[in-house]
């Protein structure tokens, strides 16, 4: 690349000698309370991040109802779960008998408190999915 593509190069480039560069709004050290939202919406011009528009009419409150194809999608995938844990505490259940008849007793406590962790999720996603059919 000789001297005058360089040339070439610069002439094409904005000048930004006459830039000044002015702080953007928020807070004035770490911790302090951020700007409310209209304040610098009007000193910026922009809605800054974090700070959504508030929405007026039609859907502007709380999330959306979920839909008959929504509630079936998520059953099944709840379903599927529900399965798979159900399928590894009888592969549980099953090491743990043989480990016991075997003479190693060492393994039915820490089976014990994961066959019962398995039961806590299984519980939460029933509970999940009783919830979700009261909302019809």
């Amino acid at each position: 690349m000789g001297p005058s593509s360089r040339r070439a190069w610069r002439r094409a480039l904005p000048d930004t000698r006459d830039i000044v560069w002015t702080p953007t709004p928020g807070p004035a050290s770490f911790g302090a309370e951020p700007s409310p939202p209209s304040e610098v919406a009007s000193v910026s011009g922009r809605t800054p991040p974090g700070h959504a528009p508030k929405r007026t009419g039609k859907g502007a409150g709380g999330p959306h109802p979920i839909s008959a194809a929504q509630r079936h999608t998520i059953a099944s995938g709840i379903l599927c779960i529900v399965l798979l844990i159900v399928i590894l505490q009888l592969w549980l259940l099953t090491a743990t008998v043989n480990a016991w008849l075997g003479g190693d007793t060492s393994v039915i406590i820490p089976a014990a408190f994961s066959s019962l962790f398995c039961l806590g999720l299984n519980c939460g996603l029933l509970a999940y999915l009783l919830r979700l059919e009261a909302q019809e």
